[in-house]
């Protein structure tokens, strides 16, 4: 992160985004939490040191659908705003970071994925171009500097209590026969295959030579 001048880590998505949040927080050797599981508020920030006295701000902020309107939303009480599903606004507080003139030349990762609340491929894609359209439209002078990551999405599957789950499946193969439309597990996979396409022509078409816009696995 000190080779590449990140200086903040922008995680943005639903729980499973959180869980992938709150798991760095632990690999990094942190003994709390980022914030107190018993707070039902989602989002949080944390600043920590680093090597050579650098300090990397890790935030984290629930959307599900990557979607932001104007609708009150409230995760204590219960109170969604996009299709029954929480949508907290982030653009806004992922550009306000580098307003201050000495940030303004660091860079970001954006960490982001919101698969899991879609539930056929026309909705997915649709999903997908909103995503890259606000990437384009409103994060248009951030494309260049920061990293951005899109996430693929990890189904459930069947079985998961059986005594084998508590190590990794051996293949593909294997986990495809725990494969089940409940939840619409089995539509991910395809998912994960539109917005890979979708991901490569937008770099194609910002003519951006080392992607800025990665899928992981």
């Amino acid at each position: 992160m000190a080779d590449l001048d990140v200086v903040r880590i922008f995680f943005v998505g639903d729980f499973a985004t959180m869980n992938q949040a709150y798991s760095l927080w632990k690999i990094l050797g942190h003994e709390d939490t980022p914030k107190p599981m018993h707070d039902n508020d989602p989002n949080w920030e944390r600043l920590i040191d680093c090597h050579d006295e650098r300090k990397i701000l890790i935030q984290y902020t629930r959307n599900d659908k990557m979607i932001e309107n104007n609708l009150p939303v409230d995760l204590p009480k219960g109170k969604r705003n996009c299709a029954g599903v929480y949508c907290y606004k982030w653009v806004e507080k992922y550009l306000m970071y580098h307003s201050n003139d000495s940030l303004s030349t660091k860079r970001s990762l954006l960490v982001t994925n919101f698969g899991a609340h879609y539930y056929n491929e026309a909705n997915f894609a649709e999903a997908m171009n909103n995503f890259l359209s606000t990437l384009d439209q409103k994060l248009s002078s951030r494309l260049h500097q920061d990293l951005i990551i899109y996430r693929t999405t990890n189904p459930g599957h069947t079985l998961c209590n059986r005594k084998e789950a508590t190590t990794p499946f051996a293949s593909f193969d294997q986990y495809q026969e725990t494969m089940t439309w409940t939840y619409s597990w089995d539509l991910f996979d395809s998912f994960n295959d539109i917005a890979d396409r979708m991901i490569q022509e937008f770099n194609y078409l910002h003519n951006i030579k080392a992607d800025v816009l990665e899928r992981s696995i």
